[in-house]
């Protein structure tokens, strides 16, 4: 029989979030793969594949299967240690029928010179014994945790009165505990010993008082009774013809968690990895305007969904001036941005700098990657259209990585948006996500990964992939002026992206591609470059 569906879904738990602890820890984590796999086969083993998961043949599990269950044969051997401590050896039910749990060679060894002359072993995940094999020996195979079926205690109640009648068996599951007790409970019944089921049970707990009788042994035991009663007459559930609505039943959910086998992971992965990606940590500025030599108007504003952000204004040195918003990257703060803005009060501009959702001291929001950001933004851009330092002069916007992204949006949407400058802007969500999934994972794995977290995305954030891709909006913001900036050896966003999004551009473009630069690297340290090329084009066209 060998289906248990509670305990196979326990199994893949168990497979899901080992493959959720591997993906987390890559590629350090690519030995929990191991585990994954032979929990996920064992779960087979239990949704209706059987014994045969093990492939015990003769009492012995193929090294090639041993070494692929190796984890959950471990773990089988941990808990047969366990309960070794909580019970005898074995124990007498009759004097020539023996019941115990699996013994190592010496104690094989042992029980045979004190008479043991037949083996039954109703395991089925773990060799037996080398001293028993060399005995009458017989191996009914049982799933740890499941129920035998008629035929199987019909095999072994008669195995056991005929060796029984010549010499002492030892009949043995993992612990001695159910699968044994099953088998010499039908043999009880077979043989006369008990004519009802309670007798053989009180019979079993006087022998072994540790043995355990599940509602499943006790059931297929009740089934075994009426068939020795009625002559042999009795069907066998689990070779009875499918049909009705138990077996639909039974089929749709098998299905359903057979389906669950392969979902499971997946979705493990991708709440993993969206609560990462859309809600990542965050700190409050740790730098401030004062040490740059900066005065500035502390602000808080609220976009139109509502979520609150703060931000500082800086005031031109001369009025009326151009003015430029700042837009920080994924991960960062409005004081990253601090360098940029001290160069560009420098040349001239005004500057605003703000904390996006859910970064630096702005309102808790899921992380949208530019589409929602687009009203983080809006409010200071209105600002500094209505500041009297600014009156009929031109307003540019430069944002880095997901900063770039937002503000090619809002630019797209924006009419009073002069300039952008994109540093380091993806090209499509999708197409970044499955990007470093690919660069970090196995294919198989990647891919896997790329459609759950897909679907996480848009169950987070409510917006459809296509919203994510960004070539579409630079049609809107022709025939305004982009400077792209992006360094070569990006390792966070491929340098691809951006020389996708130039090729598609219909306005006027200028590039900076940064050569043997990591992601924002030319921002660290001396950035005097960096401003320089971001102040001229600001010049030119604000």
């Amino acid at each position: 029989m060998g289906l248990n569906l509670r305990v196979g879904s326990y199994y893949t738990f168990g497979a899901g979030l080992s493959i959720l602890a591997a993906t987390a820890t890559w590629p350090l984590g690519a030995a929990l793969l191991w585990p994954a796999l032979s929990l996920a086969i064992v779960a087979l083993g239990y949704f209706g594949l059987g014994s045969r998961i093990f492939a015990k043949t003769n009492g012995k599990v193929p090294l090639i299967v041993q070494a692929l269950m190796g984890p959950v044969i471990a773990g089988h051997r941990l808990s047969q240690a366990h309960y070794a401590r909580l019970s005898d050896t074995w124990n007498e039910v009759t004097p020539a029928v023996w019941i115990g749990r699996r013994l190592t060679d010496r104690e094989a060894s042992d029980a045979a010179a004190r008479g043991v002359t037949a083996v039954l072993d109703v395991t089925a995940e773990s060799s037996e014994a080398r001293p028993f094999l060399q005995l009458d020996y017989r191996n009914i195979r049982i799933l740890d945790l499941t129920a035998p079926t008629l035929d199987q205690m019909d095999e072994a109640a008669r195995f056991i009165q005929e060796r029984s009648a010549r010499g002492t068996v030892y009949v043995h599951c993992k612990a001695g505990y159910s699968r044994s007790a099953a088998v010499v409970g039908a043999y009880l019944l077979h043989s006369g010993s008990c004519s009802t089921l309670e007798e053989a049970v009180e019979l079993l707990r006087r022998a072994r008082p540790a043995i355990v009788i599940r509602p499943e042994i006790r059931e297929i035991l009740a089934l075994y009774a009426e068939r020795v009663r009625t002559g042999g007459q009795g069907s066998d559930p689990a070779s009875a013809p499918a049909g009705g609505r138990s077996s639909w039943r039974r089929r749709a959910g098998l299905a359903a968690i057979v389906g669950l086998v392969a979902v499971l992971p997946g979705l493990l992965f991708a709440l993993f990895f969206t609560t990462g990606q859309f809600f990542p940590g965050r700190a409050a500025p740790r730098s401030t305007p004062g040490q740059l030599g900066l005065t500035v108007e502390e602000l808080k504003k609220v976009g139109s969904d509502g979520v609150p952000t703060v931000g500082w204004y800086v005031a031109p040195r001369i009025s009326p001036a151009p003015a430029v918003v700042l837009v920080h990257g994924y991960g960062g703060r409005r004081d990253r941005m601090l360098p940029v803005a001290a160069a560009l009060h420098t040349a001239g501009f005004g500057v605003t700098a703000m904390d996006l959702r859910h970064h630096g001291e702005a309102g808790d929001a899921a992380v949208t990657f530019g589409i929602r950001e687009s009203e983080d933004v809006r409010p200071y851009l209105d600002l500094v259209r209505s500041r009297p330092e600014h009156a009929g002069r031109p307003v540019g916007i430069l944002g880095c990585s997901l900063g770039a992204v937002t503000a090619l949006k809002v630019a797209s949407l924006r009419r009073d948006v002069a300039a952008v400058v994109a540093d380091s802007p993806f090209d499509s969500l999708s197409a970044q996500c499955r990007w470093r999934l690919e660069r970090d994972l196995p294919p198989p794995l990647a891919s896997y990964g790329w459609f759950f977290t897909m679907v996480a995305g848009y169950a987070a954030t409510g917006i459809s992939p296509s919203e994510w891709e960004v070539a579409p909006w630079l049609e809107k913001i022709a025939p305004r002026p982009i400077l792209f900036i992006h360094g070569t050896a990006d390792s966070s966003i491929p340098v691809a992206a951006t020389r996708r999004l130039v090729a598609a551009a219909r306005g006027p473009v200028e590039t900076w591609f940064v050569q043997g630069a990591d992601h924002l690297d030319y921002l660290s340290g001396d950035c005097r470059p960096y401003t320089e090329k971001v102040s001229d084009f600001f010049r030119r066209h604000l």
